[in-house]
């Protein structure tokens, strides 16, 4: 055996090399942060402003979180990267075979789990369930039809008939952005309860 003398790493090495690391987290973190909020920004504004969000923006960013990710976190990261957007597919894959949400709003949300990982999507979806949920409420009871629509739930149960009355305006088209609803969502899982995947 030879002898081979290793020097041990001093505190203020290994000190240095995590702060590097520890730095590479941080930055790692508002690359990702950033893309993903300006991504929002703008799918919110199309929303609002012309009723869908357009494939133009959404499969760059999910190509972009795809490929970022495997850039920064390996094959973990593609492989977690791309269980989130299509965590995020599914989870808006029934609303939208209802006709509750558009194909806009499934691919935003598959965008972001792109970017974020499927354990941010998920929570996201949960707490833009819950506002939508909020929303919905208030809207219907603004426009008088709450009490409606549950006579008309009741008495769909009852008599095994499909129930009428929506939240949907004259138009068939929903009064409220779905996709600001989902933005509102990822901003409250991001910075009021901090749902962090990608380290």
């Amino acid at each position: 055996m030879s002898n081979v003398k290793t020097r041990p790493l001093s505190t203020m090495t290994i000190t240095k090399k995590c702060g590097i690391i520890n730095y590479m987290e941080y930055s790692t973190g508002i690359l990702v942060n950033s893309i993903g909020l300006i991504y929002i920004m703008i799918a919110s504004y199309w929303d609002y402003r012309y009723k869908k969000i357009p494939n133009k923006l959404n499969f760059p960013i999910i190509i972009a979180g795809v490929v970022i990710n495997y850039y920064l976190h390996g094959m973990v990261g593609l492989k977690l990267s791309v269980f989130g957007l299509l965590l995020g597919l599914g989870l808006l894959f029934v609303p939208f075979a209802l006709g509750g949400v558009g194909a806009g709003d499934v691919k935003l949300l598959a965008g972001i789990g792109a970017l974020k990982g499927p354990h941010f999507v998920f929570w996201v979806f949960l707490i833009f369930s819950l506002i939508y949920f909020v929303i919905s409420i208030v809207y219907l009871l603004a426009r008088g039809q709450l009490v409606k629509i549950i006579k008309n739930m009741i008495m769909s149960i009852y008599t095994r008939t499909p129930a009428t009355g929506t939240i949907y305006d004259k138009s068939g088209s929903v009064s409220f952005p779905i996709g600001v609803v989902i933005s509102l969502g990822c901003l409250v899982t991001e910075y009021v309860f901090r749902f962090h995947f990608f380290k």
